[in-house]
């Protein structure tokens, strides 16, 4: 079982490559390049020990208390990563301006030549017009930077708050008992600023867990060992079972009986044998029948043209096309827009 306390910051721009030069009729070349916000690599997750069962009950201070520690331990390397990006764009500010104080010397340079009577003003003209493209370039250039400066300043403010956030929540939970299960969905749902519990509606329980897993899980390495048992196998019916089985339990719901398979197939005979199937397949009105009786929380079954696949419908629009999460999609959770009349939509699966 894997806790995971989701940071999802912003990515910033940064890190701008300078090529200096010293002959005059050579341009001052800067290229921005987007850089991942450091926080998506070293906040990404709290791990806490593997191996225990769901339903097993167990007491998880200790096991909060080194995750505790692990978050501020990671907080403090996020930090100095900012840190060093700051100090990166200082650095080539300087070097900007050094390159500033070369075009001035050669500008002076340039006009004590006038007085020769053998040099062509055109050519005089030319070279200064080039110098002053430079000196435009690098001043853009600038202000450029001290923007990325900006933007690094929040995002690591953005992180402080976020691993705060985590932390509240881990230090919330020392000293309770219960399963690690409770504990994870509690962090994974607060990671999508859900907080889930007895109160919270089906399918918004469903949807916020479903969401929280998009950018954690991206291999199917990852996708078998969180949703499968360890198998190696297609497991976008796994993940759907698995976190509806989730959001049942974290709103205190009793899962319904025979619910859940590892193939699309098991997920349509139950939908179909507990009068939960809604079909579209061959439907005129797919988009009448989806904007009037599927909601966020149901799942989606595509089985035409070849298809074997499903997901968890996260947003439905006015038009009929709708949004969804899903497990096993380019080997990773993401999230998916369909038309109303997706050619390969069998229909739905009312959960909520």
């Amino acid at each position: 079982m894997v806790i995971k306390a989701v940071s999802q910051g912003a990515s910033v721009s940064s890190n701008v490559n300078i090529k200096n030069t010293t002959n005059q009729n050579q341009e001052t070349k800067v290229k921005s390049s987007d850089v991942q916000n450091p926080v998506e690599d070293e906040l990404q997750e709290v791990e806490i020990d593997e191996g225990i069962s769901e339903s097993e009950g167990v007491s998880a201070s200790s096991q909060v208390s080194d995750a505790l520690d692990k978050a501020q331990q990671q907080y403090t390397e996020v930090e100095q990563k900012y840190q060093e990006k700051i100090q990166e764009c200082l650095k080539q500010i300087d070097e900007m301006q050094n390159r500033l104080k070369e075009i001035n010397n050669q500008r002076r340079s340039l006009a004590s030549q006038l007085t020769d009577e053998n040099t062509s003003i055109s050519q005089f003209m030319d070279a200064f017009r080039d110098l002053d493209k430079q000196k435009n370039e690098i001043y853009n250039n600038i202000e450029t930077i001290l923007s990325n400066i900006t933007e690094l300043e929040q995002g690591l403010s953005d992180a402080r708050i976020q691993t705060q956030d985590i932390i509240n929540q881990l230090s919330a939970l020392t000293g309770q008992s219960g399963s690690l299960l409770e504990i994870q969905t509690s962090l994974n749902a607060g990671a999508n600023n859900v907080e889930i519990g007895k109160s919270t509606p089906l399918g918004d329980a469903i949807v916020a867990l479903g969401n929280s897993f998009v950018g954690v899980i991206n291999s199917d390495a990852q996708g078998n060992k969180e949703f499968s048992g360890g198998k190696s196998q297609a497991w976008c019916a796994d993940f759907a079972s698995s976190i509806v089985k989730r959001a049942y339990q974290a709103t205190g719901k009793t899962i319904p009986a025979g619910f859940g398979s590892s193939s699309v197939s098991g997920l349509l005979s139950w939908g179909q044998g507990n009068g939960r199937f809604i079909e579209t397949k061959g439907k005129s009105n797919k988009a009448q029948i989806i904007t009037s009786k599927i909601k966020p929380g149901d799942l989606i079954i595509q089985k035409e043209n070849g298809a074997s696949h499903t997901g968890i419908v996260t947003k439905v629009n006015p038009d009929g096309s709708f949004e969804t999460v899903e497990g096993n999609t380019s080997d990773a959770v993401k999230n998916r827009q369909y038309k109303a009349d997706d050619a390969k939509l069998t229909g739905f699966i009312s959960m909520s």
